[in-house]
């Protein structure tokens, strides 16, 4: 029985010592691939749109986004191919069959048509980062926190997930339509506006 109960301490003991040895698996991200962005005539600039954000989640306690090529790159990608596949309406992936959070991402959407009037008549107007994410922060007129609703015929979820908590990064990309209207995405990577749960 000694013999036995040795036994079976010293494969307990062998099996430890094995995996002390075996190497720790690494459990940060991994760094994100080299992605090419498709070239618009609309740069957004990363800082800009960040400040934007952060400033509104700020202002709630939320956590600040960080910047992601990854995202850039696919809501640059959905940008080009709402302004050039889609006549330039403004319509989340899901609208047209596609999955609505590919790969789990969430997605805001701004349009913004040409000037009509004055000399400047058809020609794109004047929007930065600060005026898109102002728009999507303007629904939070109509958000109730209390009963995590929205105002009846009235839009929040672009506000909403602006500043969800759990969204941790960012990317955003631009397009302009033959006529200089335009169209700007940002895509959040974990998504939110899941149903039951407050965004902060």
């Amino acid at each position: 029985m000694k013999a036995l109960t040795h036994f079976m301490t010293a494969a307990v003991i062998a099996a430890f010592l094995f995996s002390c040895a075996a190497p720790i698996p690494d459990l940060r991200p991994p760094p994100e691939r080299k992605t090419k962005i498709p070239v618009t005539d609309i740069p957004v600039d990363a800082v800009s749109m960040l400040k934007a954000h952060n400033a509104i989640r700020q202002q709630l306690g939320v956590e600040n986004l960080k910047w992601s090529v990854q995202m850039q790159a696919y809501a640059t990608e959905w940008a080009v191919f709402l302004s050039e596949e889609a006549g330039c309406q403004l319509r989340t992936r899901g609208s047209i069959g596609l999955p609505l959070h590919r790969n789990g991402l969430g997605e805001n959407l701004f349009y913004r048509e040409a000037q009509t009037g004055g000399d400047n008549i058809g020609q794109p107007a004047a929007v930065n980062e600060s005026d898109v994410v102002a728009a999507w922060a303007s629904e939070a007129e109509f958000y109730n926190y209390t009963a995590n609703t929205c105002a009846a015929g009235k839009r929040c979820d672009s506000y909403t997930q602006a500043v969800w908590s759990d969204s941790v990064v960012v990317g955003c990309g631009a397009a302009s339509c033959g006529n200089k209207d335009q169209i700007w995405v940002c895509n959040y990577d974990p998504p939110g506006n899941f149903a039951l749960q407050r965004p902060y």
